[in-house]
């Protein structure tokens, strides 16, 4: 499906960043995050945001960090813990923010992306 024209610029700018993730993404499993390729540098509703490919295990996945903080998009879900992390999906490609500026986007539920949060390098 479509991004929903309601997304504010930076989460469609990782929606399609990970829809267009490279094939060597998916491959070899590995217990530590691979990078994939060099970082690529955006800017979207006037944040400057860094995204970059991962595999983490045998997920792919797309680190984006921002120099501000990610909007929320409509249709957020948040977790239990009670702090502002959110969840969303838009097609096969599901986000979830653990922190205002950084946001996780990998082709898993939503259910699974605090754990692969979890094992996601530091940027």
């Amino acid at each position: 499906t479509a991004t929903p024209a309601a997304d504010p610029p930076e989460i469609a700018a990782v929606v399609a960043f990970a829809r267009d993730m490279p094939a060597s993404a998916h491959g070899i499993a590995s217990d530590a995050p691979v990078p994939i390729g060099a970082p690529v540098g955006v800017v979207a509703g006037g944040a400057h945001v860094q995204l970059r490919y991962y595999r983490v295990g045998s997920v792919p996945a797309v680190v984006a960090v921002s120099d501000r903080p990610f909007p929320m998009p409509a249709g957020v879900g948040t977790l239990p813990s009670g702090d502002m992390a959110w969840t969303v999906t838009r097609g096969w490609v599901g986000l979830y923010c653990p922190n205002g500026n950084v946001v996780i986007a990998a082709p898993v539920t939503v259910g699974e992306l605090p754990g692969l949060a979890i094992r996601r390098p530091l940027l």
